[in-house]
């Protein structure tokens, strides 16, 4: 280091007023261990208050609420902005407890085993759509059931898959919104008839549309 100052005295560099390497090599660098950075300290019960405070009270704290002056009971989302009430759906209805209009048979027939709908069938179902199109209130309950022979597990897969699959063609047919229209399977747990016979499993062996009254949002 020493040669390097010689060296640039040689050739005539000069740093006016920047303090040399060599001088700043030699200064001493001194700290006190024990120093203590400055904290500024709030009321404890000032912190707690900040973290609990919920000036709406719509159940959102202010400090993860978007909107902090919601209407006062209104339903708010996670971010405590004013949301709507979720529209009624035939979902939340079962065959026991909701209020059926009507109810129809559905005339498809499935090949053994087999979810799939024949071409035959899919303008079977103008009487639903018919129904659901005379009250915009309704919804259906598209439910599917299976004969008694064969094994009950297997049957009641079986069923909820075909009642779907009457579902989903009832919502690619009419323009009717998804939320009126559900699928359940009963399995072998409704039957028609409670025998195994050829015609009984055939009675059995079925898909069924009830038509029901779903609340109004108004």
């Amino acid at each position: 280091m020493a040669a390097s100052g010689s060296l640039a005295q040689t050739l005539g560099i000069t740093k006016e007023g920047v303090p040399d390497v060599l001088d700043m090599a030699e200064e001493k660098i001194s700290y006190d261990p024990n120093y203590v950075c400055p904290v500024v300290r709030t009321n404890f019960e000032d912190e707690r208050n900040i973290l609990k405070r919920d000036s709406d009270g719509d159940g959102i704290v202010d400090l993860w609420d978007d909107c902090v002056d919601s209407t006062p009971g209104a339903m708010v989302d996670d971010f405590g902005c004013e949301a709507k009430e979720p529209e009624p759906s035939a979902a939340d209805f079962t065959l026991d407890d909701a209020q059926i209009i009507d109810s129809f048979k559905v005339n498809i027939e499935f090949a053994s085993n087999s979810t799939d709908v024949l071409p035959e069938y899919e303008n079977n179902l103008q009487d639903v759509i018919d129904a659901l199109n005379a009250n915009p209130n309704s919804g259906v309950i598209i439910h599917g059931h299976a004969s008694l022979d064969g094994d009950a597990a297997y049957n009641q897969r079986l069923s909820e898959r075909r009642a779907k699959a009457v579902a989903s063609l009832l919502m690619t047919k009419a323009d009717i919104a998804p939320r009126r229209i559900t699928a359940v399977g009963y399995g072998e747990s409704r039957p028609l008839v409670n025998e195994e016979s050829e015609a009984a499993n055939a009675r059995n062996r079925r898909i069924e549309a009830a038509i029901i009254q779903l609340p109004s949002n108004e």
